[in-house]
């Protein structure tokens, strides 16, 4: 073997060791930025994502991004209810279900929604239950009421359940890279094939988010690559699929409380370019015969906290809009407050 042919294959073992070390750097730093971040969104061994089973206190970062905040959550993993605890003079459930609004982010407990409803005379028969965490979309609530046993605890027939969502949802549902920012992929996928939906595991098993994560450590090792968490524009089959999920959820409610009534609620915060994709999804809601409510009036913005989340004002505000739009019976004091959906 002559020198010129030795010079070529120690040049490709080296390139050959070189691209190896490269590679299982790459791998590590993508480990690290799975498993990084000041949220518990990242531990998720559920086949609804987060939180995993048995963690009943999360920790997500303040307003400022200063200190992280830990809220408790109840045995169920829910977001505790005060003022609940004669479990026995509730016959119906007032189930709501949705986001980081619905939750209660930035909020003590007695702000949040689903506390204040729990204040409300026409639903003082009703059982609260908050469904909800940040980062969930409709896919999240869907996977709870196919693996979890809602029944259980939940026993009353009669009642609604509230499904409280808004665009940011599609982002979630459709697995944008947005999403995966925050919630490294611990959020379930669900696939649309021959019209049919299926759960395909949680995205973070997907080929989609492991593309995502090689480009975004890329990206911070060569900044001059282009974003790998810029935003896809919402497209008609996301628009569908998401619509799908809603109504696959609403199905799903009524199979096991065949006396309730589901509602969809659309909550438009702030005022966007969005609308087009707020009147295409709503169309499909309505014409899948989901009962679908709209806040024309948007919340005001001085019930916002400066990163769109609902203050305490906006809880408020949103607590008076259902109870403004939905028909909700009081055994007790044998009211109606009556709006058709």
């Amino acid at each position: 073997m002559n020198n010129s042919k030795k010079k070529q294959l120690l040049l490709i073992l080296v390139n050959t060791v070189l691209l190896f070390i490269f590679t299982l750097c790459l791998l590590i730093y993508i480990g690290k930025m799975v498993t990084n971040g000041d949220s518990d969104s990242s531990i998720a061994d559920t086949k609804w994502g987060y939180p995993s089973e048995g963690i009943f206190q999360i920790k997500l970062p303040s307003l400022d991004k200063k200190k992280i905040i830990y809220y408790p959550l109840d045995a169920n993993q829910f977001r505790p209810i005060l003022n609940q605890t004669e479990k026995d003079k509730f016959d119906k459930h007032f189930i709501i279900s949705g986001d980081s609004n619905i939750f209660g982010y930035h909020l003590s407990d007695d702000q949040t929604i689903s506390n204040k409803l729990r204040n409300e005379t026409p639903l003082i028969n009703y059982e609260i239950v908050n469904i909800s965490f940040p980062g969930w979309s409709s896919s999240n609530i869907l996977a709870q009421f196919e693996f979890k046993d809602i029944k259980a605890i939940i026993p009353h027939q009669k009642g609604v359940h509230i499904h409280a969502f808004s665009l940011f949802h599609l982002r979630r549902v459709c697995g944008f890279n947005s999403s995966f920012t925050w919630n490294k992929g611990s959020s379930p996928n669900y696939i649309l094939r021959n019209n049919n939906l299926y759960y395909g595991g949680l995205y973070r098993d997907s080929i989609k988010f492991h593309l995502f994560l090689v480009r975004s450590a890329l990206e911070s090792l060569f900044p001059r690559i282009q974003s790998a968490t810029s935003e896809y524009k919402y497209d008609s089959a996301c628009i569908y699929k998401a619509a799908r999920i809603i109504l696959e959820l609403k199905k799903k409610y009524l199979s096991l409380y065949s006396k309730g009534k589901f509602v969809a609620v659309l909550m438009p915060l702030v005022e966007s370019g969005d609308d087009h994709y707020t009147n295409e999804l709503v169309t499909l809601l309505r014409k899948f015969q989901i009962s679908t409510l709209i806040d024309k009036k948007r919340v005001p913005i001085d019930g916002l906290f400066s990163d769109n989340h609902l203050n305490n004002e906006g809880t408020t505000y949103f607590v008076k809009f259902l109870l403004e739009n939905l028909e909700l019976e009081s055994a007790k004091e044998n009211e109606k407050l009556k709006l058709s959906l």
